[in-house]
């Protein structure tokens, strides 16, 4: 897999062009599978300053990663790293909290959290002023606060000099016309009314990838894009940014009538030209590409034939213009400009009923899956 970081932060900053406010990057699940530490890094160098995860271990994962690529003498508290599914106050949590280098803070979705968290920051035992951060539930239905739980929170709650981030998620920004996307905006307004008046150092955020596509109405003034900067849907003009190979291992002639694979599930209707190649589910590969993929060698296609077994995929070759050797590469995902669409991550996802996000979480975890990215672009 060749992950191209010029790419990441190209989609980055064009997201960022679409809004007056903030931009930060989602890399909960490793950066989606494609590693969180280069890309922070690649990211970081660009200007971005704000960092959402999911769970406190990727939160002190990325601070280290993020401490160890800084410069000698470099500050690295203005960067925020924001836990969107909480943790709890416990030791690690309030040492997380107050550790040198970046703000992590966790995203609190319940009353209870909330008055959990308030009353540690309300002692004061932090050597920096604290980051809250507050999870409105305006209509999705997982995770957050009600309109009237929001307005029980005051100003006492926190402590002079606490800056204090509320946000919530549209559950249908990948669909700008849904009559769902304008119901959630105006929930979290209704809030947001309700809060402002108490705490001037508020911020918003409601808009992810499709929030920034919508509408400017979803911007306010902390957006947060997780799949478009990795070259994913809703971002159409986004820059690929993955490419997935793996080499042919076996290429040989069936005869008409040959099956291929598990339970012959595809079988040659003339003599057909075939290529083994060293990849399968083992190594994310959808095993619903199975008759229903596509592969390149070189500038063609070479569809899947048979089902994609644990370790290797056959591809019909007989079409190619030259026959490819031993060794030669067959590219699944492709991230050149220029490349076929057919080899982007959503049209591999459209073929088996998935999506782009289940797509890169799969491929990129994978153990035989080796990760190499392009040079990082220079520091803004």
């Amino acid at each position: 897999m060749e992950i191209n970081l010029s790419a990441v932060v190209q989609n980055w900053r064009a997201l960022g062009a679409l809004t007056k406010g903030r931009v930060g990057a989602v890399l909960k699940a490793d950066a989606y599978g494609l590693g969180a530490a280069p890309i922070a890094a690649a990211l970081d160098a660009a200007g971005c300053r704000d960092y959402f995860v999911a769970a406190l271990s990727e939160a002190e994962a990325l601070s280290q990663h993020l401490i160890n690529g800084a410069a000698p003498g470099q500050d690295l508290r203005n960067r925020r790293i924001f836990v969107m599914n909480g943790f709890p106050p416990d030791p690690r949590g309030l040492a997380a909290c107050d550790a040198p280098g970046p703000r992590i803070t966790p995203v609190l979705h319940s009353l209870k959290g909330w008055r959990a968290w308030t009353a540690f920051w309300r002692i004061g035992d932090v050597s920096r002023p604290p980051i809250a951060a507050l999870q409105l539930e305006t209509g999705m239905n997982r995770l957050g606060v009600t309109l009237e739980e929001a307005a029980a929170i005051t100003a006492d709650d926190l402590p002079n000099g606490a800056r204090f981030l509320v946000m919530s998620h549209l559950a249908s920004a990948d669909t700008p016309n849904d009559p769902q996307n304008s119901a959630q905006r105006d929930a979290f307004d209704q809030a947001l009314a309700v809060l402002r008046p108490k705490f001037r150092q508020l911020e918003a955020s409601l808009a992810a990838t499709g929030g920034l596509l919508a509408d400017a109405a979803y911007h306010y003034d902390l957006a947060r894009p997780g799949i478009g900067l990795y070259g994913g849907a809703p971002f159409d003009a986004a820059a690929p940014v993955v490419s997935l190979s793996a080499p042919i291992l076996r290429i040989w002639d069936a005869a008409p009538g040959a099956k291929v694979g598990y339970n012959g599930t595809w079988r040659a209707q003339d003599a057909t030209r075939l290529a083994t190649v060293a990849i399968g589910y083992a190594d994310g590969l959808p095993r619903a590409l199975s008759n229903n993929g596509v592969a390149y060698i070189g500038d063609a296609p070479a569809p899947i034939v048979g089902r994609v077994s644990m370790d290797l995929t056959v591809l019909d070759i007989s079409k190619l213009g030259s026959t490819p050797s031993i060794g030669d590469r067959a590219m699944f995902l492709d991230n050149r400009p220029t490349g076929p669409s057919e080899l982007r991550i959503d049209a591999m996802a459209q073929r088996v009923g998935a999506i782009g996000y289940e797509i890169l979480t799969k491929l990129g975890p994978a153990p035989r899956v080796v990760r190499r990215y392009s040079a990082a672009p220079t520091r803004a």
